[in-house]
């Protein structure tokens, strides 16, 4: 269903949280928990893959005044999913990544 990062009053702008892992939310999102209004709470790296039925959100972001609550994030795919996945991972044999951007 969901997945979130939990609020967390300690986390302040300069706060780092890692996640190494294959995210798969079949019927939700991947998010923030209340990330509309908490405070900029620092960072989230994803190293892994994330699947979701709908796009979720760690933070709210504002053209031109960046971010106002919530996390920066930073999604990076994991290379070792391309020749196996986690255990019971659901999978199919239909689909093949064709191509992969990061920026």
């Amino acid at each position: 269903r969901m997945a979130y990062i939990s609020e967390d009053p300690s986390r302040n702008s300069s706060s780092q949280v890692n996640i190494q892992a294959a995210i798969y939310c079949h019927n939700g999102e991947f998010t923030a928990e209340n990330f509309w209004t908490i405070p900029i709470s620092g960072r989230v790296n994803v190293y892994g893959s994330i699947c979701q039925a709908t796009a979720g959100s760690l933070g709210v972001f504002n053209h031109g005044h960046g971010l106002l609550n919530g996390f920066y994030y930073s999604i990076r795919h994991d290379p070792r999913f391309l020749v196996m996945g986690p255990p019971n991972f659901p999978f199919s044999t239909k689909y093949r990544l064709l191509s992969w951007w990061e920026n």
